[in-house]
Formats: structure tokens, sequence, C-alpha cells
């Protein structure tokens, strides 16, 4: 994830200037201390800061910082610029010391719009998902798009860029595209605006939806599609006008088009037995179950009324 240009943690919340004051004092305080427990590894491109202990994860970023960068440049179409600081912290309480107080719970890294790049040491590596390097690539994208310039670009865009060139979301669920658009509840791209910003799971729904959507542009406009976009919004076009110059069509059209190919052609309990295979054969089973429950209980009322019939005196009517 990354945040915005011109983040003010104390914009908007409420918080008089007292107090914002008497906080801005302990968060630098706090950022303080921790700087001055930090070993560093310096290099031309970039710079890397980390805890006592953590030299192994702050050697493998200065492995692959020189790679991801180099590639993500070639991905994407655009220069590399800034001298980014790496910088892993210990958990969530160092990393909104550095980061800022409203980095969410679930945040595995965050990329600071002044090419600082915070990476949370108990939540990388804790899953295939979360390997550093594959955090590092989905932040590079962050880094890159930072120093884009013209107006910021959507952020299901940006994550949607970040999690197709990263090949994997650190954000991790159960969420199903399709089941949900067969559901009809498939989020809308601005709506994936608030879900960002809310838990694992409805960020990890966000994430999803951009990366799909991101998958499709390519899929249909081709790769040099994606860098077209870039470029012009980095020459000050808006993103609405570099996305149709681009692709020919508006974003909305590109986004009704993209919902009715990611909704199967399928009432939405048949979606769910077709598409998943072990919940269709307990259906089955289950109605094997109850068919032979009907039968026997069916053949016992025969056998019971055949009974009676027979223990019937002659001459009854």
């Amino acid at each position: 994830m990354g945040h915005r240009s011109g983040y003010d943690p104390l914009r908007g919340r409420g918080i008089s200037r007292h107090a914002g004051c008497t906080g801005l004092v302990a968060f630098l305080l706090i950022a303080a201390s921790i700087t001055a427990a930090q070993s560093e590894i310096t290099r031309p491109d970039c710079e890397i800061r980390h805890p006592p202990g953590s030299e192994r994860a702050a050697e493998r970023l200065r492995r692959w910082f020189p790679k991801s960068r180099r590639t993500a440049a070639v991905w994407l179409g655009l220069p590399p610029r800034g001298t980014p600081i790496l910088e892993l912290v210990d958990g969530i309480d160092r990393m909104r010391a550095v980061a800022g107080p409203f980095v969410p719970e679930w945040a595995a890294a965050v990329c600071l719009s002044n090419d600082h790049i915070v990476f949370r040491l108990d939540v990388v590596d804790s899953r295939p998902a979360k390997k550093l390097e594959l955090v590092l690539d989905h932040e590079m994208v962050h880094q890159f798009l930072n120093h884009l310039g013209g107006p910021r670009l959507p952020r299901w865009f940006e994550e949607g860029l970040c999690v197709t060139y990263a090949g994997l979301p650190f954000v991790e669920s159960n969420f199903d595209l399709q089941r949900s658009a067969a559901a009809g509840r498939l989020p809308t791209f601005e709506e994936t605006r608030l879900l960002f910003r809310g838990n694992a799971t409805q960020a990890a729904t966000a994430y999803e939806v951009g990366h799909q959507a991101v998958r499709h542009l390519i899929e249909h406009h081709g790769h040099q599609a994606l860098r077209d976009i870039l470029r012009r919004v980095g020459n000050k076009q808006t993103f609405e006008q570099a996305w149709r110059i681009t692709t020919g069509q508006s974003v909305e059209a590109f986004e009704e088009a993209w919902r009715k190919e990611v909704t199967p052609p399928l009432p939405f309990w048949l979606y769910v037995l077709v598409s998943d295979f072990g919940l269709t054969l307990l259906w089955f089973a289950a109605l094997l179950v109850f068919v032979g429950w009907v039968v026997r209980r069916m053949r016992r009322e025969r056998e019971m009324r055949s009974l009676e019939t027979d223990r019937r005196p002659p001459g009854w009517e």
C-alpha cells in the first residue's frame, strides 16, 4: 500500500492544535529513538535501515532492490527516480511512529510520498504472498508512481498495478470475484476506494478488483496500453482522458464490459454448484439420502397396507 502525496495525519480528525502538537512531539521522539537504534546499509540507489537482529532481511533487500527497480521501470515504462529509504521495523507501533498513526493494522509495508518505504518484520515472510521480495516489488511500483507527476491515479488502478507486477496480493482472503459477481455483490471501482480503508477482508476485496481490472486491460488492449496511460497522465492529462485516448473507451464503459465478462452466465445457486465440486458432491449425497428415505418410507407404507389387507376376515368389504 502507499500513502497519497501531501498526507497529513492530523487533518480533518477533530484534533485540537494543542493535542496535535503534543502528539506530533511524541511522534518525533518515538521516531528519533527508533532511528538511534538502527543500523544502515548505503547504496548509490537506496539506503536500508534496520534494527539489530534483522541483518539477513536487510541483506535480502540490498540484493533484490536493483533487480526489482530495473524490472519495474521496464514493466511500467517509467524512468527510475529518487533514492528510496527502505526501513525495516519490528511491528505496527513502530511502523506508525515512522509512517503515521493511521497506517492500517493489516499493512505489511507502506510507501510514503517522500520515497520512504517501511516494512514490518512481524508480517513479511509470514506467508508465501508476504515474501519480503514480493512486498518490495509491490511497494516499488508505488515509489515509481509517486514520481509520475500529474493527477494522482485512482486507488483501484494504482493498487491493481502493484499487485499485477508483484504477482500476488500480500493481503489474502477467500474473496471469490466471480461468485460475488454472480450474486450481484461485486464492488464498483468507486466503492473500492472505501474498502481500501477498511479491515483486511475489505482491503483484500479491493485489491482483487484492481488486480483483475488491470489484467483485463492488458488482455484486451495490450501491455503497451498500460504504459501509454501512465505516460499521458505524467504529461498532465487526466486519468479519464488518458484512458479514453489510449483504449478508445471511457473508464465507465471499460468497467461495464469488465463486469459483464467476470459475471458467470448462470444463476448464483447453479454457479456455486458448478464451481465448487466438493459442495456439489455434498448436495448430491444429501439428495440421494433424501430420495432413499422417501423411497423407503413409501415402501414401508405399502407393506403396512398389504399386511392390513391380508389380516381382514373373509367377506370383509
